[in-house]
């Protein structure tokens, strides 16, 4: 699964991993890829909203 947050920082990626944990029920590892968009049908926002595809992250 893919969360795109604004940001790079420790605090950022925490708040992806909590966003992740959230949906998916279960511990996630910290963020392991860097990207500017999400293009695989399952990507999250910060909020934990699914969306198709995101970009500008």
């Amino acid at each position: 699964m893919y969360v795109c947050v604004k940001g790079d920082s420790f605090s950022d990626r925490k708040k992806g991993k909590k966003v992740c944990e959230s949906v998916m029920k279960k511990s996630c590892s910290t963020a392991s890829t860097f990207s500017s968009s999400c293009g695989t049908g399952s990507c999250y926002d910060a909020s934990g909203k699914k969306h198709h595809s995101l970009s500008g992250f």
